[in-house]
């Protein structure tokens, strides 16, 4: 197959990935991603969000090639419109208003009036108060056919003054933090640890947020999380978060025993014993990739070779 050729197709799939995500066919996005080494990081935020729709993340996020650190999960750090979309519909999907409208508004400057735009700035205008700008787009948006009945049904429940029992606006207002706080768009993880603060009970955000810290090379700030995981539905430490504790205790020894109520596998132990072994039976960095590929779906893999901040040497 000619370069073009190759070219071509990897597009065509990465439009068919996309669409899929919209559609909230997460198992499409999976199989369209299967055996797929490269992928820019638009593509990687939405295999990542699949694993987590399918209650995989914590388990299988380093199956994948994570070298966008935290920016496979985030893409704040892209203003460009035609990607503030997926901003816009991580944020949606989340529960936090602000950021849905700060990022469909950033959408709106070049995707003007496309119909999924439009209900996230309709749905988070309502959500936060401003219903009369929630209107004007709504009025847009009811021109669209597949939208009307949406529409019409939106109009309904604003005029009976029903809008707290929309499931959505009531998902946005329980998730709605505390107190205001200046989102940016710099540090990602963070925003979402302030939010998470004031919304424990959010599922997702627990989860993307220890994913994020563990992106980040950042092991310390996941154990204060750990009484959460029971709380948030886990019988035992995810796979990704067993090998990131492993290098905490080798790390630190634990020096204030917050691990003594916790247990880890004892599979992972002795894999854990295996790849510091075979990490050291050789010098170079080269050797040591080729000797450790068994274990390129861990978080150990990750950190010494496929984050970008690995060291280079």
């Amino acid at each position: 197959m000619s370069t073009r050729a190759s070219y071509n197709e990897k597009l065509v799939n990465g439009h068919r990935i996309l669409q899929a995500s919209f559609n909230k066919d997460w198992e499409e996005v999976i199989e369209l991603t299967k055996g797929a080494s490269v992928m820019n990081n638009l593509i990687l935020t939405k295999v990542n969000r699949a694993l987590y729709e399918n209650g995989h993340l914590l388990d299988k996020i380093f199956s994948y090639p994570q070298q966008f650190g935290e920016n496979g999960i985030f893409l704040d750090h892209i203003a460009f419109s035609r990607v503030a979309i997926h901003t816009s519909d991580f944020y949606y999907a989340l529960g936090f208003a602000l950021e849905t409208r700060h990022w469909a508004n950033e959408a709106q400057m070049d995707l003007v009036r496309h119909p999924i735009v439009l209900k996230y700035l309709v749905m988070s205008y309502i959500a936060i108060g401003q219903e009369e700008t929630a209107l004007k787009y709504l009025r847009v948006l009811s021109g669209s056919r597949i939208y009307r009945n949406w529409c019409n049904d939106i109009f309904s429940m604003l005029e009976a003054g029903k809008a707290a029992e929309n499931p959505d606006i009531k998902f946005f207002r329980i998730n709605d933090p505390e107190y205001d706080f200046f989102a940016g768009t710099k540090d990602p993880v963070g925003k979402l640890g302030i939010f998470y603060s004031s919304n424990r009970d959010n599922h997702m955000a627990f989860e993307f947020l220890v994913a994020g810290h563990l992106l980040k090379h950042n092991i310390g700030a996941v154990v204060p999380l750990l009484p959460d995981f029971e709380k948030h539905g886990f019988d035992t430490f995810p796979k990704a978060v067993e090998e990131a504790l492993m290098i905490y205790v080798a790390r630190t020894n634990d020096p204030n025993h917050v691990l003594r109520n916790y247990s880890i596998s004892s599979g992972t132990v002795e894999r854990f014993k295996d790849f510091n072994s075979l990490a050291s039976s050789v010098e170079s960095k080269a050797k040591r990739r080729k000797v450790l590929s068994k274990y390129k779906d861990t978080y150990w893999y990750y950190l010494l070779f496929s984050s970008p901040y690995a060291s280079k040497k």
